[in-house]
């Protein structure tokens, strides 16, 4: 029995930041240049208040602290989605920051 084998079209990437994410990242850059594939890059936030905000009545976070680190948050995802952009501008790849 043959199989196709087949391109993928997309390629999902997920960076924090570290050195270990950012060298995924350039796998992923080399994986979706050679296949002609879209690359995806996705940063989840993690809040160190985790369930907090829902716990209005301990008083923990205030709608204006957890405004603050969303802040923090996008200013350092946009950090590394530059350097993303930077590295695949010079493989004439595009990406598409949300």
């Amino acid at each position: 029995m043959s199989y196709i084998r087949r391109k993928p079209q997309r390629i999902l990437v997920c960076i924090d930041g570290s050195n270990s994410s950012m060298r995924s990242a350039d796998y992923a850059i080399s994986i979706a240049r050679k296949n002609n594939s879209q690359l995806i890059a996705l940063h989840v936030l993690f809040s160190e208040l985790e369930y907090a905000y829902s716990h209005h009545i301990l008083g923990f976070a205030t709608p204006t602290k957890m405004n603050s680190e969303i802040d923090d948050a996008k200013t350092r995802a946009n950090q590394w989605f530059k350097i993303l952009g930077i590295k695949l501008a010079k493989r004439i790849l595009a990406i598409n920051i949300f």
